[in-house]
């Protein structure tokens, strides 16, 4: 026989026999919605009722009310720390401070017929010139014999480092090989940087590393660099990688650093160069903008020509931010605020303008 729970029944028959009153039930929590936050209900309990007990002679205390709402004060604002204030829109009758501007390229126009036209014959006119040599430069072997490669080599400040690198009379073999003449005056092409920026070169190119010689060759599928020099056609892979990265905002930025920080200065402590150095460079960068041989051409000037120190050097900050000033005053130059973050350079290129070439827009 299955056994049955009498207890709870008998209890129950009991309590209904002799009149006892039935077992108090757990108070009910009603939703309260806290105002300030709309999504989140806090479950308060009502308040209890007034009760007198007689063989108390005074009556208990009342007791208040439970409240409707909670209310909750708003979270203060977080100060804006010093070295965002530039990156701000500007309030009314604000003056910031002028710090350095560093934003991302945006609204890059394309390149020109002619930009295009001299990569594709600084292509034509290396694989004429290229060393026939070239194709058996195909293997970590040949690149020692060829390029005089070292294990062990000193860096600029004396120490002694281990890694295969080509250092910088190699360097300058191996561009003569590709039909680059780096000692030459001519000024530098798009297509021998945007080697040197695959290659990743150390600063002032002095040397190359063997790792990255080889993931170049093996980027691009070629067996040796005579054919990664075929390969600078406009048509063909290392051409359309190029093309690729001028028209990238992003990547062209990149590559424009690349120029001054691995090329243009020579030990970490530079953060300067002089704009007869620089000026060629940046040239290749600028002349795609609607103000940018003017920009080179107020450089070589020395600036505004009433100012007693002519300028001599660009620096890290200005050279960053060329490009994204040239950017965003493509179209015009309306709005341009003399006062607001750019660097003072470019103030004094703006009313160099107006000065000298009555340019208002």
């Amino acid at each position: 026989m299955g056994c049955t729970d009498t207890k709870g029944a008998t209890d129950s028959t009991t309590s209904s026999a002799t009149g006892d009153k039935p077992k108090p039930q757990p108070p009910t929590y009603t939703p309260v919605v806290v105002p300030a936050f709309n999504s989140v209900a806090v479950a308060c309990p009502p308040a209890p009722a007034l009760t007198t007990s007689s063989t108390s002679t005074s009556s208990a205390p009342p007791i208040a009310p439970a409240p409707k709402s909670v209310s909750i004060p708003s979270q203060p604002s977080r100060p804006v720390p010093q070295s965002a204030a530039h990156v701000l829109p500007r309030t009314s009758g604000a003056t910031p401070a002028r710090a350095p501007v560093y934003q991302r390229l945006e609204n890059l126009p394309h390149l020109s017929n002619s930009s295009l036209s001299a990569i594709s014959t600084a292509a034509r006119e290396a694989a004429a010139a290229m060393s026939a040599t070239l194709a058996a430069v195909d293997t970590p072997t040949a690149v020692l014999a060829r390029y005089g490669a070292v294990t062990v080599f000193r860096n600029n400040q004396g120490t002694e480092k281990t890694g295969t690198r080509i250092l910088a009379d190699g360097v300058v073999q191996l561009f003569q090989d590709m039909g680059f003449d780096l000692l030459g005056e001519k000024d530098p092409s798009l297509l021998v940087l945007f080697i040197m920026f695959r290659l990743n070169v150390g600063r002032a190119a002095r040397w190359i590393k063997l790792e990255p010689f080889q993931a170049l060759l093996a980027r691009y599928n070629c067996k040796c660099v005579a054919d990664f020099i075929k390969e600078c056609a406009l048509d063909k892979t290392v051409g359309r990688d190029l093309v690729s990265t001028l028209n990238s905002s992003q990547d062209f930025q990149q590559f424009h650093e690349f120029v001054f920080f691995r090329l243009l200065i020579s030990t970490k402590r530079e953060k300067r160069v002089r704009i007869s150095v620089a000026a060629p460079f940046l040239r290749v960068f600028v002349e795609r903008f609607r103000l940018g041989t003017l920009f080179i051409e107020f450089l070589l000037e020395g600036g505004l020509p009433d100012e007693e120190d002519p300028l001599e050097f660009i620096s890290a900050d200005q050279w960053k931010s060329a490009l994204v000033f040239l950017a965003s005053y493509e179209k015009s130059l309306a709005g341009f605020d003399p006062d607001s973050h750019w660097n003072c350079l470019f103030s004094d290129f703006v009313a160099w303008l107006k000065e000298k070439k009555n340019m208002v827009t």
